[in-house]
């Protein structure tokens, strides 16, 4: 069965060093969980999710939240770990600066 892997990034109110989460759920219709890690650098998350990777029978999937597509750093990071491609960033609202300035 597939897993889908859900990663994110907290930051802290209390100015220590942002934490990333990892998820892991089933791919059925039941989303059962079955594992969720946290993780202080970016390289340790990497290798996690490499290991992980390797264990898995079927490809993994991410879910490519907004957030972790708008955070290239940790986007590549996961991509890379995972053997995913990565997806296109996201569109930002509104028109650029330059656009607008257009006749």
């Amino acid at each position: 069965m597939a897993r889908v892997f859900a990663v994110t990034r907290t930051e802290s109110a209390d100015g220590s060093p942002p934490r990333l989460h990892v998820a892991v759920w089933a791919s059925n219709e039941d989303r059962t969980l079955f594992d969720a890690e946290s993780f202080g650098s970016v390289a340790d998350l990497q290798g996690w999710l490499r290991t992980r990777a390797q264990a898995e029978e079927e490809p993994p999937a991410i879910v490519w939240t907004d957030d972790l597509r708008r955070d290239p750093a940790l986007a590549r990071a996961v991509s890379e770990g995972l053997g995913v491609p990565l997806p296109p960033r996201p569109r930002r609202r509104g028109r650029r600066v330059a656009d607008q300035q257009r006749p």
